[in-house]
């Protein structure tokens, strides 16, 4: 008898759930940092459906907060930075992607995304040489870069891409 009262003590203080505390504090620390990743998220998509319905502004405040939650994201960055040239507002937005371009340099949109911002501020100059450095990794790009060269009235150099261009696309067409 005293043998079962002894048992079934021991065993109700074994499963006590007062004896156990050293497992709260990683489920703490591990709940923070979800509560953090679904916060980012939820401000995430947010901005993106903002963006959407072209609520530019608000769509920028949400990535701030994402930006806030956890900085220095690539992503981040990309989308403040179309937000803000979707606005009009082309510093902003070329502050950003050189931020993105920074964490990730040869991100093919990213580089694109470079090139419209700088079309928009008509330095073609600088988009030539960004456009250079798309078309090294994807040929096929030579199109937008011709253009480039002929926006910024060098049409030396688009008669040569252009031919250049025109010789490549015919081998294509010929192998087909």
């Amino acid at each position: 008898m005293i043998k079962r009262i002894v048992l079934i003590v021991f065993l109700g203080l074994l499963y006590n759930p007062f004896c156990i505390v050293a497992q709260d504090s990683i489920a703490i620390a591990e709940d923070i940092e979800e509560k953090k990743l679904l916060q980012f998220q939820e401000y995430f998509f947010k901005s993106l459906s903002e963006k959407s319905i072209k609520n530019y502004q608000i769509a920028i405040q949400n990535l701030e907060e994402c930006n806030a939650i956890l900085p220095n994201d690539k992503a981040v960055f990309f989308e403040l930075s179309k937000n803000y040239l979707f606005l009009n507002r082309t510093t902003e937005a070329l502050q950003y992607i050189n931020n993105a371009l920074r964490l990730e340099p040869s991100n093919f949109w990213m580089l694109k995304h470079l090139v419209a911002i700088q079309k928009k501020d008509k330095n073609y100059q600088e988009a030539i040489k960004t456009q250079l450095t798309i078309v090294k990794h994807k040929p096929k790009q030579r199109s937008e870069l011709i253009y480039l060269y002929y926006l910024n009235d060098e049409y030396m150099q688009y008669l040569l891409q252009y031919r250049t261009y025109y010789l490549c696309m015919s081998r294509i067409v010929y192998l087909i």
